[in-house]
């Protein structure tokens, strides 16, 4: 059976969770300690579940990479253009608000394609 697990930069260390089984939590130093520790807590989480006679949870969650990097660089081009109706503003060329709604409206109409 294959889990999701994410994880996430804490600001000097790492943590990981498996959405599909709640409270199944791990931490490490390095990404390579908390994959480790997230690999054996699954263990020891699935063995618990087993010696208290509850069901293994099937895996529902699933991971989309392309979808999570569309998601941050459209993040990042929004937040870019966010910055660029501000220097305009700045500059008297426009109104920040203008340029916003523009190059928002652009960024909407790519993601809908």
């Amino acid at each position: 059976m294959h889990y999701v697990v994410i994880i996430e930069q804490a600001g000097t260390n790492y943590s990981a969770y498996v959405p599909d089984l709640p409270g199944c939590v791990a931490t490490g130093a390095t990404l390579d300690e908390t994959r480790q520790a997230i690999r054996a807590t699954i263990l020891f989480h699935l063995e618990g579940m087993r010696a208290e006679g509850l069901p293994v949870p099937q895996s529902t969650s699933r991971a989309d990479e392309e979808s999570i990097l569309t998601f941050v660089v459209s993040e990042m081009q929004f937040l870019d253009a966010v910055e660029r109706g501000r220097a305009d503003a700045r500059a008297g060329r426009v109104t920040e608000h203008d340029t916003f709604m523009t190059e928002l409206g652009a960024l909407i109409g790519q993601a809908e394609q």
